[in-house]
């Protein structure tokens, strides 16, 4: 399953993703994302990018282990972020890199 961590709020036992807060400078937070209700629309303010384009990016960043199994279409998804890496904002670049590493490490 991966890394997990427990929320001091609610107690329960979660992936390390469902922790990530782009706002901070470690992207990870104390409390899960449920309990602080933060949803991931950061992406959706960026109106240089296509939905297709948001929701890759989005996908990769929120699960990168998933494209870690090495096959081509993870590479050709890799491939496409990296292309399109000029329209990303601030925040994005940054949750970017931390998924990338991620990745790398899978």
């Amino acid at each position: 399953m991966g890394k997990t961590k427990q929320c001091p709020k609610c107690r329960k036992i979660k992936p390390l993703i469902q922790f990530y807060d782009h706002a901070l400078v470690t992207l990870e937070g104390r409390i899960c994302r449920a309990c602080k209700k933060v949803k991931h629309d950061w992406t959706f303010y960026n109106i240089n990018m296509t939905d297709k384009e948001l929701k890759t990016l989005d996908s990769f960043i929120f699960n990168p282990e998933i494209y870690g199994i090495d096959t081509e279409e993870a590479r050709q998804k890799i491939q496409y972020l990296e292309s399109i890496l000029h329209k990303f904002t601030t925040s994005q670049k940054r949750a970017y890199s931390g998924a990338l590493k991620s990745y790398n490490s899978a």
